[in-house]
């Protein structure tokens, strides 16, 4: 978590992080689908991959919540005077603040037509369940990292946005700093960590969780690479049990249904992960 030898600076975002909106309560499982590298990777590391947020299937969504965010910031100032409007002014373009960020997508949906055309690519496709409370576990000692529900109703989108401006402007017309630019960094970042979670509501059959990691100039990510699609993306593993802890497993596999059933019990078999039975997916085609 960031730390700031400015103890004004620091009072600012102690005060930020205190507003606290309520993400929901997930459900009891959430599943994550893939490939058959993906599943091997997974199964191997012990860890689900957080991905760049400008690696993402769909580009939109960093720009759909930035927007958004953008949009609120500017009706804001736009109603603010002196210091608090002078903070804002200057995060009116947030891309200038957003910190990298790593994202590692689950859905409600188990054995779902539309996540195995969106996420699932290649012959054999996976669907793995987890205990969503292990899923929330893997981020708690990690000073970075978040788990979200994404939310596609753009009045509450806004709702929560509006509710930590509000805090901000309280704050900022008690206190002032010398350097408006300087609490504006400290509130831009502190708003660019909820990008990821506004989608829009087109997307709101998802049901979509995640797991957010944001990292900024000061820490330095155990970055890894993958080149599967034929370029690099970034990603940070998001380390789980070891054995990974899964619950369930759903394998599409049109071509060859018995084989990928087979290879997928000898490999959980082989790699400890008891309790868990392959099974196929109740999907006749996907494509």
């Amino acid at each position: 978590m960031p730390k700031y030898d400015d103890p004004l600076l620091q009072e600012f975002y102690d005060d930020l992080k205190a507003e606290r909106t309520p993400s929901g309560k997930p459900p009891h499982l959430l599943y994550h689908y893939t490939t058959a590298a993906g599943l091997l990777g997974i199964i191997e590391s012990q860890s689900v991959r957080a991905t760049n947020y400008s690696f993402l299937n769909d580009s939109s969504e960093i720009k759909y919540g930035r927007a958004l965010v953008e949009d609120c910031i500017a009706a804001r100032a736009a109603k603010c005077k002196g210091f608090p409007h002078q903070v804002l002014d200057s995060i009116k373009n947030l891309h200038e603040f957003l910190p990298d960020i790593y994202v590692a997508c689950f859905t409600a949906l188990k054995d779902d037509l539309a996540q195995w055309r969106g996420y699932g690519i290649g012959v054999e496709r996976y669907c793995l369940g987890f205990h969503s409370r292990h899923v929330h576990q893997a981020t708690m000692d990690n000073d970075h990292s978040r788990f979200a529900a994404v939310i596609y109703d753009e009045k509450e989108q806004r709702k929560r946005i509006d509710a930590v401006l509000d805090r901000a402007v309280n704050f900022l017309e008690k206190k002032k700093h010398p350097q408006p630019a300087e609490p504006g960094r400290v509130l831009a970042h502190h708003l660019a960590r909820r990008v990821p979670t506004f989608k829009s509501p087109a997307y709101k059959g998802e049901g979509e969780w995640r797991v957010i990691i944001s990292i900024h100039d000061d820490a330095i990510p155990a970055v890894s690479f993958d080149t599967s699609r034929g370029v690099l993306r970034p990603f940070i593993p998001v380390r789980m049990a070891d054995p990974i802890p899964l619950s369930s497993l759903h394998i599409l596999a049109p071509a060859r249904k018995e084989a990928a059933m087979k290879a997928a019990t000898l490999m959980l078999r082989c790699r400890n992960i008891l309790g868990v039975q392959p099974e196929e997916s109740t999907i006749p085609y996907a494509d």
